[in-house]
């Protein structure tokens, strides 16, 4: 029925919306001792609305009465990031970087900003920090990420190997 990893009482439940190009689904992200997404068959479930989506989650986990939130992830900016269109916004790659984590390691692919190399580390902890998060930065200086021309190459081929992931998502849904 649903991801092996989830337990029956998640700490937290979230109807998400991926866009990409043209393409959209809704799907449930959970947190729980690993996190994820809901996925049957090896593939994302996928659900054709909010209300829907809603009304599964009502029934496979009853007794789960917090709010259930809503989001939309939209990948068109980080495409454009990618191809140096548009200035890199470090809180967004990061959010969309940890997404895609997340989802390949629901769906048991592999994804290149999962493979720990120091050049790799290095780019994380620059958006990391590059999110200027309160507790962190403590200066009150804002911390504005400068990478070197072959740490933005693999950034870029990061965030490339996510636009597969997200395209191999939206192809193989399960409903």
């Amino acid at each position: 029925m649903y991801h092996s990893t989830l337990t029956d009482r998640p700490d937290h439940l979230e109807i998400i919306q991926l866009v990409y190009e043209s393409k959209a689904c809704f799907c449930v992200y959970y947190s729980a001792d690993t996190d994820g997404f809901l996925v049957g068959n090896r593939a994302l479930m996928t659900f054709s609305s909010v209300d829907s989506a809603q009304a599964y989650l009502q029934a496979s986990f009853p007794t789960y009465i917090q709010p259930i939130a809503f989001s939309t992830f939209d990948f068109t900016n980080l495409r454009r990031t990618a191809n140096h269109e548009i200035p890199l916004d470090p809180c967004y790659v990061l959010t969309m970087w940890n997404l895609i984590d997340d989802l390949a390691n629901s769906l048991g692919v592999p994804f290149l900003g999962q493979t720990r190399t120091r050049q790799i580390d290095t780019i994380y902890d620059k958006l990391f920090f590059g999110n200027n998060l309160p507790a962190i930065n403590t200066s009150g200086t804002p911390y504005t990420p400068v990478f070197s021309k072959a740490e933005r190459k693999k950034l870029d081929e990061i965030l490339r190997d996510g636009f597969l992931i997200v395209e191999y998502v939206l192809r193989h849904k399960a409903t």
